[in-house]
């Protein structure tokens, strides 16, 4: 699910689910902002792992980023026009959607948001499996699509270490599951020509 700013995490994966970044600009500000903030986050950590970034010494873009690479579901941005509106912005990480969340309605609105995007990133996982797992029947044309298109590739195996250390040898890719529900249906080795019960995956590990 990552990307070039950093992890992305499922919410049921995340050891914390939400962090709070409050941002103001002058001492004025700052008195409205946190206060604000921190009922928020007294409110949310009745249910979700929460962080509330208070830390001076660093500029909200900073702490994005931050926050960012380390995956956070989703983040809670407040300023001194939210505090006044008793809104909040949250930005979930997969996308980067924005919404305006009124803040009594922020305990639901936030269990939506995550609900929404474990889904969301499950099933993009899935299509992506899909669409990237190809059956291979010969060696040279597995060898040749290995690389390119690569993927993940269904092929027959006939059990032997021999086989399997021939194809890291030749590839670089490796057995990566046998399937729990692998279908007993025979065929032969991609390697050797030998009889298989089933097909393994066999993808390169990055």
């Amino acid at each position: 699910h990552s990307d070039d700013n950093g992890l992305i995490l499922p919410p049921k994966m995340a050891s914390n689910q939400v962090v709070i970044v409050p941002i103001w600009r002058s001492e004025n500000e700052k008195n409205r902002v946190l206060p604000f903030s921190d009922s928020i986050y007294k409110e949310l950590k009745k249910k979700y792992s929460v962080i509330l970034d208070d830390r001076e010494q660093f500029k909200p873009g900073y702490k994005f980023a931050e926050w960012e690479l380390q995956g956070i579901p989703l983040r809670i941005e407040i300023g001194p026009k939210d505090e006044e509106k008793k809104q909040i912005v949250i930005v979930r990480r997969d996308n980067r959607e924005k919404a305006f969340i009124p803040a009594d309605q922020v305990r639901n609105k936030i269990e939506q948001q995550l609900v929404i995007m474990q889904k969301e990133l499950l099933e993009n996982s899935r299509s992506f499996q899909k669409a990237n797992t190809f059956e291979v029947d010969q060696y040279d044309v597995f060898k040749k699509q290995i690389d390119n298109p690569g993927g993940f590739f269904k092929a027959h195996w006939c059990g032997s270490e021999k086989c399997e250390e021939k194809i890291q040898e030749d590839t670089k890719a490796t057995i990566r599951v046998i399937p729990f529900d692998q279908k007993n249906k025979k065929g032969k080795c991609i390697v050797c020509n030998q009889e298989s019960q089933g097909r393994v995956v066999l993808a390169k590990a990055y």
